[in-house]
């Protein structure tokens, strides 16, 4: 033992003078020899290259060497049975792929993007012919990083068969993968759009049959890092989107006008493979299902907004969330209930929350709907009466008031 001490000592000693000598690149073949003794002195190495003002140009040296080849480096988890009889796993670490994950989040790497998209490329291949590698937990959440650190996608289809892989094989890799690529730090969002749009396809595909409380909050990171993407994505829809897509799916309202459900009774259509439909699945889970203060401050923003579907949404999350969001709505300079679309979303908060409507917001309430024409000019006075006398009764059955002056909208669309 006091040898081997003083052997490694020795080693650690001469990779210290190796990386403050002038003529690094001298120092390869020396730092080679020496990190292949032992994991000990491999990881010492890499431990104080960090530090290192040249470590650019170190990995830029050694990039083509055994310590960042995947096949020589890259190991499966080790697999160990325990005390009680079960399985526990140890990632082997790889110090080369965490190196590259750490240079890319702290230093300016456009000197060696190539060499580093020719490592992505070579260890996707690796793993793709060795699919075991993916237990390798450690390396396949550096490998996250490193992906979502690329200005775009330097993979191609190799990137959509890698997601496949963990998809089907390695679920805590593939939640950790999304998680690391829709990051607030990545840069998954400056890719093609194309290449945006099919990984959050597949990202939905996994959505619609795992939901959980785990992946819930994946589509909480998504979309609170990224909110002006998804509705941008759905801001400059064309004017039929919300007839084409919300009104052709299953509802369950009391009353539609015209044809158009609320956002409540969405359900996406997996066949049909629209992107903007995933976003709004998207959009529907997270306001669904996240509500805090720091989320108001982003919603009040997209309150007002011109959007048919961004304006549903926003009517969706105050009814999900009547009480922290309320404010949002009647602070609003908008009438919610002139544009037609928004009819069936508005019926929908009002029966959700009826119980909880104070007469000051039921008064409110009241108010836009005698004063709007729902958006449609051209309907017939008796339809508008109808369509009065439906929501009134709404706030009629918690206070008698609206109730009496429901009644007298509905005599009027019979007598007209």
């Amino acid at each position: 033992i006091e040898r081997e001490t003083k052997l490694k000592s020795k080693e650690l000693k001469t990779i210290d003078k190796c990386l403050c000598a002038a003529e690094y690149k001298k120092m390869i073949p020396i730092v080679l020899q020496l990190t292949s003794t032992s994991y000990d002195v491999e990881n010492y190495f890499f431990v104080q290259l960090r530090k290192n003002k040249n470590i650019i140009n170190w990995i830029d040296a050694l990039l083509e060497t055994s310590l960042f080849d995947s096949k020589e480096k890259l190991k499966p988890a080790i697999e160990k049975t325990t005390q009680n009889g079960g399985k526990s796993y140890r990632s082997v670490e790889w110090n080369g792929i965490s190196i590259i994950a750490y240079i890319l989040n702290n230093y300016d790497c456009s000197a060696i993007t190539d060499k580093i998209t020719i490592f992505l490329h070579n260890t996707l291949i690796d793993i793709l012919s060795n699919p075991q590698k993916v237990t390798n937990f450690n390396a396949m959440f550096m490998l996250s990083k490193i992906i979502s650190c690329m200005d775009n996608n330097v993979l191609g289809n190799e990137l959509f068969e890698y997601i496949k892989l963990i998809f089907d094989d390695e679920l805590d890799v593939f939640n950790e993968f999304f998680m690391e690529l829709l990051s607030d730090k990545s840069k998954f969002f400056n890719w093609d759009a194309s290449d945006i749009s099919d990984v959050i396809n597949i990202l939905i595909d996994y959505f619609l049959g795992n939901i959980t409380q785990h992946t819930n909050y994946i589509i909480a990171e998504c979309v609170c890092n990224n909110i002006d993407f998804f509705c941008q994505h759905i801001t400059n829809e064309k004017a039929d989107f919300i007839l084409n897509s919300v009104s052709k799916l299953e509802f369950d309202d009391p009353f539609m006008y015209p044809a158009v459900g609320s956002i409540e009774c969405y359900k996406y259509d997996n066949s049909r493979q629209e992107t903007k439909e995933l976003i709004l699945y998207i959009l529907k889970n997270y306001f669904k299902n996240n509500c805090n203060n720091e989320n108001k401050i982003t919603f009040r923003t997209y309150f007002d907004n011109s959007s048919r579907t961004i304006q549903k949404l926003m009517v969706y999350a105050v009814s999900q969330h009547y009480e922290l969001y309320k404010d949002l709505l009647y602070n609003s300079e908008n009438n919610p209930f002139d544009a037609w679309y928004t009819y069936s979303d508005m019926y929908y908060l009002i029966e959700q929350n009826n119980m909880i409507i104070s007469d000051i917001e039921r008064e409110k309430l009241y108010g836009w709907i005698v004063n709007s024409n729902f958006g449609n000019k051209l309907s017939s006075e008796s339809y508008i009466s109808f369509l009065k006398y439906k929501i009134i009764s709404l706030l009629g059955k918690y206070n008698k008031k609206y109730r009496q002056i429901a009644e007298e909208y509905n005599i009027s669309a019979i007598e007209n």
